[in-house]
């Protein structure tokens, strides 16, 4: 974490990883109400923009209401720093959507999802849930990291 003046160094495969996962979950399935619009000959609005901007700050809010591990370890600068990012991507979203149809809507929904994506891109580095090197899970579901009887817990079958 970038907590307590400690920084680690984001490797480039976690970059990699992190832009994987944007591109497949992010873009290509939460992005769907943008580009789909597009494949039937329509043109992209700036309510499709502005709600797919609310949509991804959704789970950021849930984070916030019931903390992930990593939520409580940040320091309140960079907690701050997240909420003031998606308050301004929620402002500009909700002005994009107010503003339909007229000037400056398609700009206030376009910059409402640069917001979005920078916030995602650096809460999906803070949380480390990305770090490729680490071991998804290290411990079997009982018994521990080697299966045994006798690491078991319980009485068992007497």
């Amino acid at each position: 974490m970038e907590d307590k003046g400690k920084r680690r160094e984001i490797t480039r495969s976690e970059i990699e990883t992190i832009f994987s996962t944007g591109f497949i979950a992010v873009l290509i399935g939460g992005g769907a109400g943008v580009y789909f619009p597009l494949v039937m000959g329509k043109t992209i609005s700036a309510d499709s923009l502005a709600t797919y901007v609310l949509a991804v700050l959704a789970p950021f809010w849930i984070d916030m209401l019931l903390p992930e591990p990593y939520w409580p370890k940040l320091s309140k600068k960079t907690r701050m720093l997240v909420g003031v990012g998606c308050a301004i991507a929620a402002v500009l979203a909700m002005s994009a959507l107010l503003r339909d149809g007229k000037a400056w809507d398609m700009t206030l929904a376009a910059l409402g999802t640069v917001f979005v994506l920078v916030v995602w891109f650096f809460l999906a580095v803070l949380s480390e849930r990305y770090i490729p090197e680490l071991p998804m899970n290290s411990k079997a579901p009982l018994g521990g990291e080697k299966i045994s009887p006798d690491t078991l817990e319980g009485g068992g079958l007497k």
